[in-house]
């Protein structure tokens, strides 16, 4: 969850008067015994401010004959309508030698329309035949219309007439005819600071009547992988209020939250660093109004207790927070401490009848890097011979949009001893970084591990950490102390894991990484790499719409980009990979072909020579091909 960009734009969508509502259907006989009057299954009704709702009632003939007149009666609500009117369908319409009445009575009117010409082949077309305006009532209830009918209480003789002049039964056949309120459509739209798409954050509408005290809870929706939902609000908005509810207290921060931001409001608290913008915003954790020593222990008690929110430590206080734009530019405008007055709320709960847009920006309290995060969950596991237990640890990588340095934790297949226990060291690859903070977490199949002991290395045996362990997981983290300086600067043996083996009857590796961070000398997030494996095997615990992803196609990200863009995708054997950057237009302007191993594979393709714009990304092995969108700015 990054710093959250939430954008509301309403695209008001409903049938007017004048509109559809069956204007240009044909709708079906039910049977072909007899010609038919028809009345469609649904109907838009009119606002309350538009003040009539407009339907088309329609005329099927399935028969031989041809039909030059009919005489018939429906049925219509008269509680909330006034005395109908009715004019000529587009299919009348269309022939200028006819004649028509109509007659309202109660709740009934009756319609004749008469073919006055004289051609001997003539016969009414299937289609609209009626218009009817219906208008509505001072005391008109969008939610009690009631449906129009082909029968009532009343009866009369519904006919047609064949071109010879005799009567024919003329069928009368209902759909329906239910009316519904305009549906107002609402895509509200989630995008972190970036500018990249943020799923699955879930909306939901509420609404009353206008008079009413009390709000009625409607559907929730929940954001696409494009950043998107369509809230579809099926209520005349002229006679309801409507309101967007967001409840963003339960949104999770992922690992928006490590080490290196503690590591930071540390140096921030003696004055060595200076928070900027939204960063002091997001570090005062405790709203205290400045970043103190005390907002450094609150990121460094949650992460040594491995909680996943703030609520135990700071009462009252949330993971995601959201800010109005007016308190958003008030950062800015008070550039001495970079804070608004307002903390934040937890909940949009917003009227939105009237308006087009809202817009509100949202933050991880306690990610004073401002990183947030973006990381794919991983993935390897290489199964033994004999099927006697895995040998690999599933690893993970963390990549951060706009971050292009980037390290690695190195962690390689399991060291079984005779005494029946397992040691996983652990390297830190630098490329060149120099690393001041890192934190890492194994989670492990209880029936299979015992958690023994952690080996610190020499170089982060000098370091400030901390270690949690509980339910399976084991979280370390830790910075390099200014009063006993030890950064990592090179590939460094960190720490080694050891571990009991209770088991080895398993056919996936019992062991994942599930948290990774690292910054460098200057206490700023850096990119985590994923530790290349091969022979892997796809890992599922539960369901996973990313595992999901990279078996049926390909992950590319970031996406917009700048300079690179990352594909990541799973294959079971060694396979040849094709792939083809085209323009828009389809000129290719990058190929490559290449074979490669089987397992988690990440590609790497340079956008530096390529103009800002919309690219098109063609991936393509021996069963998937897919193509993507690429936007470079």
């Amino acid at each position: 969850m990054k710093k959250l960009l939430v954008l509301l734009t309403t695209i008001w969508v409903s049938v007017s008067a004048y509109g559809q509502n069956g204007k240009n259907e044909v709708l079906p006989a039910p049977a072909s015994s007899s010609p038919y009057f028809l009345i469609d299954t649904t109907f838009i009704q009119g606002s309350k401010l538009e003040d009539t709702t407009v339907v088309y009632v329609h005329f099927n003939n399935p028969t031989s004959n041809k039909i030059t007149g009919i005489q018939v009666r429906f049925f219509y609500d008269n509680v909330n309508f006034k005395t109908p009117i009715v004019k000529w369908g587009p299919v009348a319409t269309a022939v200028s030698s006819k004649y028509g009445a109509y007659y309202s009575s109660s709740d009934w009117v009756n319609v004749n329309l008469i073919y006055t010409g004289n051609s001997s082949t003539f016969g009414w077309s299937n289609g609209a035949i009626f218009m009817v305006k219906l208008p509505h009532k001072s005391t008109f209830d969008p939610a009690t219309v009631d449906s129009l009918m082909v029968t009532g209480t009343t009866t009369y003789n519904n006919l047609a007439t064949t071109s010879a002049g005799i009567d024919v039964s003329l069928g009368m056949f209902s759909y329906g005819g239910a009316f519904l309120q305009p549906t107002l459509k609402f895509p509200f739209i989630v995008k972190n600071v970036q500018n990249g798409a943020t799923k699955g954050i879930t909306a939901k509408y509420h609404y009353k009547k206008k008079a009413a005290s009390t709000w009625s809870a409607g559907t929730s929706f929940r954001t696409d992988s494009t950043g998107k939902a369509i809230i579809e609000i099926p209520y005349d908005t002229s006679y309801y209020n409507v309101k967007l509810t967001i409840a963003t207290d339960s949104l999770k921060d992922g690992s928006a939250i490590s080490i290196v931001d503690a590591y930071r409001l540390a140096d921030i608290a003696v004055q060595s660093d200076t928070a900027t913008s939204y960063e002091y915003q997001e570090g005062d954790i405790n709203r205290s109004g400045t970043l103190t020593t005390s907002d450094a222990f609150l990121v460094f008690n949650r992460l040594a207790k491995m909680d996943t929110t703030w609520n135990a430590l700071v009462s009252g206080e949330h993971n995601v927070k959201l800010l109005r734009k007016t308190e958003y530019d008030s950062i800015v405008a008070t550039p001495s401490t970079f804070l608004t007055s307002k903390a934040g709320v937890y909940t949009i709960d917003k009227s939105i009848n009237g308006l087009d847009s809202l817009k509100y920006h949202s933050y991880v309290l306690g990610d004073v890097t401002s990183t947030g995060y973006n990381t794919t969950s991983f993935l390897v596991a290489k199964i033994a011979q004999g099927g006697s237990g895995t040998q690999y640890v599933l690893d993970q990588q963390r990549m951060i949009q706009h971050i292009d340095d980037s390290v690695q934790f190195v962690i390689p297949k399991l060291n079984v001893s005779g005494d029946n226990t397992a040691t996983i060291p652990v390297t830190l690859v630098t490329h060149g970084n120099s690393i001041g903070a890192a934190q890492i977490g194994l989670e492990f199949d209880t029936n299979i591990f015992e958690f023994e002991s952690l080996d610190m290395g020499e170089t982060m045996s000098r370091w400030t950490s901390f270690l949690a362990n509980q339910d399976g997981k084991i979280l370390w983290g830790g910075h390099e102390s200014q009063m006993d300086p030890a950064l990592v600067t090179g590939a460094t043996n960190v720490f080694t894991f050891k571990f009991r083996i209770k088991s080895t009857n398993w056919e996936e590796s019992p062991i994942r990484v599930f948290s990774k961070a690292a910054g460098d000398e200057t206490a700023s997030d850096l990119n985590i790499i994923r530790t290349p494996v091969d022979a892997t095997v796809v890992y599922r615990r539960g369901k996973s719409e990313l595992l999901d992803e990279l078996v049926d196609g390909f992950r590319t990200f970031p996406n917009p980009a700048t300079d690179y863009i990352l594909v990541d995708y799973y294959m079971a054997e060694q396979h040849k990979l094709s792939s083809g950057l085209f323009t828009l237009d389809g000129q290719l302007l990058q190929h490559n072909e290449v074979i490669n191993q089987g397992g988690v594979t990440s590609t790497k393709y340079d956008l530096t020579k390529l103009p800002t714009g919309v690219y098109v990304l063609m991936m393509s092995t021996d069963t998937k091909t897919k193509f993507y969108k690429i936007v470079k700015y």
